[in-house]
């Protein structure tokens, strides 16, 4: 059985990955491209 707090939770958290859909626009990009811009740490 879960708890309020823990609903409530997975509520908040159901909400803020759905503002989030959409947001980021698609670049059609490729994930090594996406690193590749990436600043290096060091």
């Amino acid at each position: 059985m879960q708890s309020r707090e823990t609903t409530k939770c997975r509520t908040d958290v159901a909400s803020v990955v759905d503002s989030l859909i959409g947001v980021i626009p698609d670049t059609g990009k490729t994930l090594e491209e996406y690193r590749g811009e990436r600043p290096k740490k060091y």
